[in-house]
């Protein structure tokens, strides 16, 4: 697995980020928009500034990646960013990308948003040109395809909150039905734009100092997130065979609705590891707009609220890694891990909305 998180750049990192109980948000970068300028009550404003950001999102190796300068900066950040964590997440496992040429390894990526294009878009018409074709969402997992020549499946999951859960689950059915041997799955979240943060400042679901307290019954919204991550996946017996890496084992997985018009999608992505129900609640870590019952593990909630700010559209695959990682991971030896629950400086009482089980 590899990832690109606020404050994070791969799964030590993260581990160590997690067992601080650090604080990844800060303040939105300058190049983004200014956000200082947009804070005001309404609609168009911003209720807060603070978020978390990924550093570097313009550090690409074009030439490494057979591109053009003028064609890598002309990519969206967040194709060049899945891009360099697919051949890290394959690095990890123990797979040799060459070796997957050609054959039907399947692309599953949990993604929402286009946040790139729309801005070209709106400088206007002189703005699509022919290269911004190749920007469009429904290529996010294409161009993994694309460059790693696999023939399988190659699918964009939007399910909101739950897009790359979702794109976990598809990819563990395709792997049972045997349509593909292996699947690299991803979830992706780069917002450049201020428009979705204004709307939920608007509906009052935008935390005022940038940090989710998801389950708290102090939490007043949500904080938006960049998130880039990525993991492969291989029915168990076969990656025995072949001697690859093994993390954790997917031990089933589902996908639903609540009734109520609450999305609570999410495999039940237990991995063998004996934690409870892991799935992400679609909350928005604010108290008034949780009215859908979630358990929780000692206060575990699962959806990104432990790096503070919410990373929403590929929630579920850093849920993977949170999972991984803080049940396998106590001490730099692998024969030395084992299970631990980083602690959670924003959770001080749990909302009346959350049973603790």
């Amino acid at each position: 697995m590899s990832c690109r998180l606020p404050g994070a750049n791969g799964p030590d990192q993260l581990w160590e980020l997690l067992r601080r109980g650090a604080d990844a948000t800060s303040e939105t970068p300058a190049q983004r928009y200014d956000a200082p300028a947009l804070r005001a009550t309404g609609p168009g404003g911003l209720a807060g500034s603070r978020a978390g950001y990924v550093d570097g999102i313009a550090d690409f190796d074009a030439d490494f990646f057979a591109m053009s300068t003028a064609e890598a900066s002309a990519l969206d950040p967040q194709q060049r960013l899945l891009l360099m964590c697919a051949w890290e997440a394959f690095e990890d496992s123990g797979l040799v990308p060459e070796r997957l040429r050609g054959t039907r390894t399947g692309a599953f990526v949990g993604n929402s948003r286009a946040d790139f294009l729309e801005t070209a878009l709106q400088r206007g018409l002189s703005s699509a040109t022919a290269t911004q074709l190749g920007n469009v969402r429904s290529l996010l997992a294409a161009r993994l395809s694309h460059f790693f020549d696999l023939r399988g499946p190659s699918v964009v999951v939007d399910t909101a909150c739950s897009s790359a859960l979702t794109a976990v689950h598809q990819a563990v059915q395709s792997l049972r039905s045997g349509e593909i041997p292996v699947a690299v799955v991803a979830g992706v979240n780069l917002p450049l734009r201020p428009d979705e943060a204004a709307m939920m400042s608007h509906a009052g679901a935008m935390s005022a100092d940038g940090r989710s307290r998801f389950g708290s019954a102090d939490a007043d919204g949500h904080a938006p997130a960049d998130a880039v991550a990525v993991v492969v996946l291989k029915p168990l017996e076969t990656a025995l065979a072949d001697g690859d890496r093994v993390r954790a084992v997917i031990a089933g997985s589902a996908v639903g609705a609540s009734a109520s018009g609450t999305f609570c999608f999410g495999p039940a992505a237990g991995a063998s590891l004996p934690m409870g129900d892991y799935g992400d609640a679609a909350s928005t870590g604010w108290n008034a707009g949780a009215n859908c019952t979630y358990r929780m593990n000692g206060g575990w909630g699962i959806g990104g609220e432990r790096l503070t700010a919410r990373i929403l559209w590929a929630a579920g695959v850093i849920v993977l890694g949170v999972v991984i990682i803080t049940t396998r991971k106590s001490a730099p030896a692998q024969s030395e891990r084992k299970a631990v629950d980083p602690p959670n400086a924003r959770l001080k009482s749990v909302s009346s909305h959350i049973e603790e089980a």
